[in-house]
């Protein structure tokens, strides 16, 4: 109880969300990168990433070849499609139309952005 005391008087309150969690677009967070580099942490810059599941997902290894060479998904891309515990159910996959590779990816990627990764991996499998 002390200690959570200490490290609120070390901050200001305008940086809590309504959750009393810090808010990262309040915080405006900057990080030295080496030399004379900085960026700022703020804006689009800031995501979030799921934590991962409890049980084990299906790994980076199980990622298709033509998903995981992707020049479309990113690192975090893929850790959100490795981090499923099993690949969607193949009777529900949706019915789109024939489309290129990175079109499939895009679309993809749209999905995991709104955190529907179940929906992004049966566009991914169609």
């Amino acid at each position: 109880m002390i200690i959570c005391e200490v490290l609120l008087a070390h901050f200001k309150e305008s940086i809590l969300d309504a959750s009393k969690n810090i808010d990262p677009q309040k915080l405006d967070a900057v990080a030295r990168m080496g030399g004379d580099f900085y960026c700022r942490a703020y804006g689009e810059n800031v995501f979030p990433v799921p934590k991962p599941n409890t049980k084990l997902g299906i790994g980076f290894d199980q990622l298709p070849i033509s998903i995981r060479n992707s020049k479309v998904l990113s690192g975090n891309d893929l850790a959100r499609l490795a981090n499923v515990e099993k690949l969607p159910d193949f009777k529900n996959l949706m019915s789109l139309s024939p489309q290129d590779e990175e079109e499939l990816h895009r679309a993809a990627k749209m999905l995991l952005a709104e955190g529907k990764t179940d929906e992004a991996w049966k566009v991914l499998l169609n």
